[in-house]
């Protein structure tokens, strides 16, 4: 962080944060069906996937950007560099038309071309940056396929009437080679088998490459341009060669002349339904699937860069079944990983919440298993029981210290499933209720922790039940258990309250059961997670003995399991790839608009953040809309104001410059701050606005003002 910057954070005031909201922290979305383009202004790559979630990635970190209408074909994207804005072609079956997007670095928006393609899906497409034109060819259902060619020029669709076209398909490879200056068409399926052969347009006329060797014919393959070597990079896609269907993995490479395909040492494994982009590194891979290979789920979690000698995986651990619980003597909340049913060997991880990240632990732990029993620590030990693995159900006991897993216990409760286990630290015991045997028949029994041995509690009991949520109520000083199941298909709405002697029925509305005491606002907090799959989902605190509705949790992807953490959050992870992580919290990270532009330009330019305003967080400002190739500057202050400037109103008080430079061609500038790493800046405000080079502006005929952006600094 440079001088200035430093001085305008330490002057940075506590503000009272009173909003309650999910902050996402480490977003990893489905990427199956996935398209993808590389803003190369900005160096992050926008990803859009079927179900019309969009997201910016650069390189280590998710964001979401938005969302596209809904569809079962995903949308075609192509970055235009001249207007620096991203093309999404978007299939809309109901309305049986394609719809136009744009996105600008703030928001997408929808345009009205007088012209457009036919409707089809699998469509190929592409950005020609020499001729500033994205092309579309082909593309279609079954046997009807097209041969068709469109370009989008910023406003309108156009179709290219030619005397020579590739044959009709769909699932085509296309990318623009800039080198040569000519858009590159491989492979594809037509209406009775994969195809092989290489095309080129160069604006003007198609042209068939009879090349001697070229990549095995395949569909559903990806190709782009790596900028660094020079060559055009092939991989993926389905074939079915020799009558055996499969999907490749190896690359090939095309330099102008020659098709090559490079020996690699490990080759993820082979895949469609991917997204290839060329970045400035090289080439970066997205996702997709592959059904014959761990289960298909695993490659939808993927990122791979390849540089030509190996492919670099981006993605982090991958895990499957997440499940979390709380140690409050170390300040961390623990996460643990069961297997997958496509990786039954695959061994139990460990992994640790900081309140910032999550760190992975290296050790030993339990014998592979799945739908296990995990409660907050006891004594200082996190207690694990039970779960199952392919060949049968487990009925020991598990501690983990915060430096190695020890087995504590083979006796007690029957081996089982998906047990409701927390901590009752009064007490000092472990509650465990329920679970279901190996024919998935629930059971209905309580038992204690004592830290040594379970104990059975005879009482009168809750109906039998599995994967039942429960946590510790600091307000009754007693265990709630809220859900779960009670035979293989049906769920439970009762919340039950257990305070050592007896078990109460608090109530038959309990819209869920993923719990964990919030101590932000000292409830328990559930989460819906049937709402919360379809990205709808609803946050609930007891109060008393009722669930009252608090904030919306919009996570598409779900959660695995939610527990309590340092800084007295809740905190979820899950998702596909096990990990994603997001915060609820009564002191969010926030980012606000604030005051108004003043201008005369229409649209008027726009100031845009997209990172959250964590500590340690870079904060990257981005001027959007402005005037190309003109000055842009920078102002911050801790305070809100109302200065009258030039017959424009800064919204700062006792503003500094923090940064001074120039639009691009498309009218974009950024400047990054980074937040101090110290949990002092937590609540604190900072206000920036821009100023942006513009004929005839408002400020002395040279410059208008950009609306501000207000951040809190929180989780």
């Amino acid at each position: 962080m440079n001088a200035a910057h430093g001085v305008v954070l330490c002057g940075m005031v506590a503000a009272s944060l009173s909003a309650q909201e999910w902050s996402h922290i480490d977003v990893r979305p489905d990427l199956w069906r996935s398209t993808s383009a590389w803003d190369s202004l900005r160096d992050r790559v926008v990803v859009a996937n079927a179900t019309g979630e969009t997201f910016e990635h650069d390189g280590s970190s998710w964001r979401p950007i938005g969302a596209l209408p809904e569809a079962w074909y995903s949308p075609r994207l192509a970055y235009q560099s001249h207007r620096g804005r991203t093309l999404a072609l978007v299939y809309n079956g109901t309305a049986n038309e394609f719809e136009t997007y744009e996105y600008d670095g703030s928001s997408w928006r929808q345009r009205q071309p007088d012209h457009l393609p036919s409707l089809r899906p699998d469509a190929a497409m592409c950005y020609d940056s020499a001729r500033q034109r994205v092309v579309l060819f082909g593309g279609g259902f079954g046997s009807t396929l097209l041969d068709d060619t469109w370009e989008w020029d910023g406003a309108d669709w156009e179709r290219r009437i030619v005397s020579v076209s590739p044959p009709p398909r769909n699932h085509a490879a296309m990318g623009f080679d800039p080198v040569r200056g000519v858009t590159v068409l491989v492979g594809g399926r037509s209406p009775v088998s994969f195809r092989d052969d290489h095309w080129e347009w160069d604006g003007t006329a198609w042209t068939q490459q009879n090349l001697s060797v070229r990549p095995p014919a395949r569909s559903r393959g990806q190709i782009a341009h790596d900028a660094v070597r020079n060559r055009m990079v092939l991989y993926g896609g389905y074939t079915d060669a020799g009558g055996v269907g499969r999907f490749l993995a190896q690359p090939w490479e095309f330099d102008g002349q020659t098709w090559t395909a490079p020996t690699i040492g490990q080759l993820p494994s082979g895949r469609g339904e991917h997204s290839l982009v060329g970045v400035g590194s090289g080439v970066r891979i997205y996702g997709g699937t592959n059904p014959a290979a761990s289960g298909g789920i695993e490659q939808r979690a993927q990122v791979f860069d390849y540089d030509g000698t190996a492919f670099t995986p981006l993605h982090g651990p991958l895990v499957y079944g997440t499940q979390l619980a709380y140690d409050p003597g170390r300040g961390r909340t623990v996460a643990v990983s069961s297997f997958a049913s496509w990786a039954p060997t695959e061994p139990t991880r460990t992994f640790e919440w900081d309140g910032q990240v999550m760190i992975p632990r290296v050790l030993a732990g339990p014998p592979p298993r799945s739908s296990y029993g995990l409660a907050d620590a006891l004594a200082g030990e996190i207690v694990l029981f039970g779960g199952g693995s392919l060949a049968s159900l487990h009925g020991d006991t598990w501690a983990y210290d915060g430096n190695a897993w020890t087995q504590k216990s083979t006796t007690g409760p029957s081996p089982r499933l998906a047990p409701a286990m927390a901590t009752d630290p009064v007490r000092g015991v472990v509650v465990l209720f329920g679970g279901a045997d190996q024919l998935s028949n629930p059971i209905g029994e309580t038992w204690e922790w004592n830290g040594t041995a379970w104990n059975r509690q005879v009482l009168t009991e809750p109906t039998p039940r599995f994967s039942a949520g429960m946590a510790y109520d600091l307000n009754s000083t007693a265990i709630v258990m809220a859900g779960g199941y009670d035979s293989q298909s049906t769920g439970t709405a009762e919340t039950w309250s257990y305070d050592g002697t007896a078990w109460t029925l608090l109530n038959n509305n309990a819209p869920g059961w993923q719990i964990a005491w919030w101590a932000d606002i000292g409830r328990v907090a559930l989460l819906a997670p049937s709402q919360v799959s379809s990205g709808s989902g609803l946050t609930y605190v007891l109060q008393g003995t009722t669930w009252w509705a608090g904030p919306s949790a919009p996570l598409a992807s779900g959660f695995w399991d939610v527990a309590q953490d340092v800084d007295g959050n809740v905190l979820g992870v899950g998702s596909v790839t096990g990990l994603a992580a997001s915060v609820l919290s009564a002191a969010p990270a926030q980012v606000n608009d604030h005051g108004s532009s003043c201008t005369r330009r229409a649209p008027q330019p726009r100031l845009v953040m997209r990172d959250l305003p964590r500590q340690g967080a870079q904060l990257r400002y981005e001027i959007i809309g402005a005037e190309p190739n003109q000055l842009a500057i920078y102002a911050a202050s801790h305070l809100a104001g109302n200065v009258l400037v030039g017959g424009c109103r800064l919204a700062l008080s006792n503003a500094m410059i923090v940064g001074i430079g120039s639009t691009n061609g498309a009218g974009q500038s950024r400047l990054s701050i980074t937040i101090p790493n110290t949990s002092a800046v937590r609540g604190v405000n900072l206000f920036v606005q821009a100023g942006a080079g513009e004929y005839a502006g408002p400020i002395g005929g040279v410059l208008g003002l950009t609306a501000a952006k207000w951040i809190q600094v929180g989780f």
